[in-house]
This record gives C-alpha cells, structure tokens and sequence, in this order.
C-alpha cells in the first residue's frame, strides 16, 4: 500500500502571487496544514523558493518498519543545500534512530541520512531537470537504497533500522535550515521497500 503526504489535491489564494499548498494527510486524512509562502508551480508542483518556504503537516508521523520515499524534484540551481523531507523531533537523545533527511547536500550529491548514518551518491547533480528520485529502507535486509530516474544509484546497510517520529517537513529541516530552492511533486511514502522493477514502472 501506500501513504499520500504531499500530492497537490487543491490551492486556496491567499495574496494573488502566493498561493496555500493542500497536502493529503497521513494516514487518515486528519493531518492538514498549508505550506508557508509556497505557491504552485508549473503542472501544479510545490514550488520553494531556498529562503523561507516549506510544508509541514499538523501532527508528527511514525514510519515503523520498511518503507519507500519517491518524489519528483527539479533545482532551481546547483551548490547549495537543498533538503526535500525531514522528519524530526527537536532535542531528541538519539537522533540515529528518529532523524531522517533527504535531499541534496551543497556538494551536490543527493543523500539520505538516518541522523549521521548518511548515504550519499557517488556522483553529483548539477541539472536543473525534473528527476523522479526514491529512497528505500527493507527491513528484512537491512538494506538501504537510493533511485535517481529508475536506476539504483546508491546502496549500503547503515546497521540500525530507522524508528521515526517526529514532525514531517517538505522543504527545510525542523531548525529552519537547508531549504529547498525548486519544485517538488506527487510525494508520495510507500508502507514496504518497493522492487527494483517497481521503482522503474513509477519513474516510466
């Protein structure tokens, strides 16, 4: 199955430029807030601006066991921090087991970090093209794995299974930093690690 958070299904004007990104909720459609000075891009994406604008929802969310991340992304432009999800509690004691992010790193490799159990691509990214991106946890394995247009392009076993929850941020960490400069679209966070197959037939 799978889990919506940030797939548009809606916008409300606010000042006549900006407009309020709807998110779905998680789960059970009981967690909705708007984004802050965030506005509809192109095709209906969340449009960042790098400055100020994120999306968050109401309530904190827990992602216990397996699960799937895979979102579009296009950046606005390339050598700066740009984090597309965090999830996390602020002062939390072990933040291995309850921080994730994932996003670009202003060196320009994309990476996926449960706190400091980073893994980060091999490559960099300097584009500005729209690029469906995936990141999988599989519990059984212990495998974590990155996707960039279908093909895996990092892979390792960070030796702890990722236990989150905590407060869901699209666009900046929950200290006000690394914001996204660019678009995000159709978020959406799968319940199970998906296939290597699966992956490919949600990028075509």
């Amino acid at each position: 199955g799978m889990r919506v958070i940030a797939r548009p299904t809606g916008f409300a004007a606010t000042d006549g430029v900006h407009e309020e990104y709807v998110a779905l909720s998680w789960a059970d459609q009981s967690m909705i807030e708007g984004g802050y000075n965030v506005y509809r891009g192109g095709g209906g994406a969340l449009a960042l601006d790098g400055v100020d604008g994120y999306m968050t929802t109401t309530g904190q969310i827990t992602i216990a066991g397996s699960f799937t991340f895979e979102f579009w992304a296009r950046r606005a432009s390339s050598g700066t921090d740009d984090f597309v999800i965090n999830i996390e509690l602020p002062n939390t004691p072990n933040p291995n087991d309850v921080n994730l992010d994932i996003g670009f790193l202003e060196s320009d490799e994309f990476a996926v970090g449960f706190g400091d159990r980073i893994l980060q691509t091999a490559g960099t990214y300097t584009d500005t093209d729209w690029h469906h991106w995936a990141c999988s946890y599989d519990t059984a394995t212990g495998l974590r794995t990155m996707y960039r247009d279908g093909v895996q392009v990092a892979q390792d076993s960070p030796g702890t299974d990722y236990l989150g929850a905590g407060d869901f941020y699209v666009g900046r960490r929950q200290d006000y930093t690394r914001y996204m400069d660019g678009l995000v679209d159709e978020l959406v966070i799968h319940d199970r690690a998906l296939a290597d197959y699966e992956i490919m037939d949600l990028y075509e």
